[in-house]
């Protein structure tokens, strides 16, 4: 049979649902997938910082799409100088004959555009879904883990695409011992006039305004990094507030009472918000307040500004968020998302995590 590629210009109501027919297709025999909540592709779709630079791409056989995929081609978003464009939304079954007339196609409309460099799986931008799971499946997906089939990557791989960067999560499962081998830092640090403020539910818009000053100096030379509004930024975490903890997450300031830095570790509600099944009805509210019983705290992102790095803190906030994570009765903890070459990230677990799984962001090389 053969394959047609459809290029799409523009976000039809039409080509949403055929890629969530195909979603949905992909995933109705997975029980480990959460899907997104609903209407989360459309928004994704419709930003206007994409609207010059996007197009979706649809491999149909006959009486059936089998895949599809968005380019977008982000103003400021490059590579070692050179401009870049991200494939993302990509969903397929298992046809690698599709695929690779896909990605190829999707991936030559991107440099004949002017892009550079083709990058994926992007959803836009590194603020946005990223990275393709590697493995190992045996244990379920913590809440806001990149998943995909399988098969996905061998795909990529097929088509012409080429592991750019790893990562990697790792599970902690003694807290009590990490918290003790990073408290020597935590008193250094006091003695130094640092100390913690909660990130309360009660202050959370505020407490984000504070990340997003944070996270501009943080990331600013970071790999892939795009500058995003305000506005957007906050958009980013709609709803997170119910599933923040209170007693884990919080801001490190210094003795002049000016944001140092930050963690972001909360409750892993995974099989809750599973359990709502991309809804955000009462009901579907209701089915994730019975579900959100949690033995596990994911430590999300954590920061220091540049002007205080140097002194142990990342070891300091290590001790108050292991803690406090084994304070509030969790059993174990994910340290989320770690770039293999970021030496820091990997020590904060004291020697004693392990990988629970890992993951890549490939670039197109033909």
């Amino acid at each position: 049979m053969s394959v047609r590629i459809d290029e799409i210009e523009g976000t039809t109501d039409k080509a949403v649902q055929r890629m969530l027919a195909l979603r949905e297709r992909v995933y109705a025999a997975d029980e480990a997938y959460c899907p997104p909540f609903e209407g989360t592709l459309e928004r994704g779709l419709r930003q206007p910082v994409y609207a010059a630079g996007q197009r979706i791409f649809v491999a149909r056989r006959p009486g059936e799409d089998v895949a599809c995929a968005v380019v977008r081609r982000p103003e400021k978003l490059q590579l070692e100088g050179q401009s870049v464009a991200t494939i993302g939304d990509f969903e397929a079954l298992d046809d690698r004959e599709a695929v690779t007339q896909l990605l190829s196609h999707a991936a030559q409309w991107a440099l004949e555009q002017g892009s550079q460099v083709v990058i994926g799986p992007m959803n836009g931008d590194t603020w946005h879904r990223y990275r393709w799971s590697l493995g190992p499946r045996d244990e379920p997906p913590f809440l806001m883990e990149p998943y995909n089939p399988s098969y996905y990557p061998g795909l990529w791989e097929q088509a012409g695409f080429e592991i750019l960067q790893t990562y990697h999560s790792r599970r902690v499962d003694d807290l009590e011992e990490v918290a003790r081998r990073h408290r020597p830092r935590w008193a250094e640090a006091r003695a130094l006039g640092y100390r913690i403020e909660p990130m309360t539910k009660g202050t959370f818009d505020a407490a984000l305004d504070r990340v997003y000053e944070i996270v501009r100096d943080i990331f600013a030379d970071g790999f892939l990094y795009t500058p995003m509004r305000r506005n957007s930024f906050k958009k980013l975490y709609d709803g997170a507030d119910a599933i923040l903890d209170g007693r884990l997450s919080f801001f490190l300031v210094d003795r002049h009472g000016e944001d140092a830095g930050f963690a972001f570790v909360f409750p892993d509600y995974a099989q809750a918000v599973a359990a709502m099944n991309g809804d955000q009805t009462l009901w579907a509210k209701a089915k994730f307040l019975m579900r959100r019983r949690t033995d596990t705290a994911n430590i999300k992102t954590i920061g220091i500004m540049p002007e205080h790095r140097g002194q142990g803190l990342s070891s300091a906030m290590a001790h108050k968020y292991f803690d406090a994570i084994a304070t509030a009765g969790y059993e174990r903890a994910n340290i989320c998302l770690i770039h293999d070459e970021n030496e820091g990230s990997i020590k904060i677990d004291g020697g004693l995590g392990r990988v629970l799984r890992r993951y890549a962001l490939y670039q197109w090389a033909g």
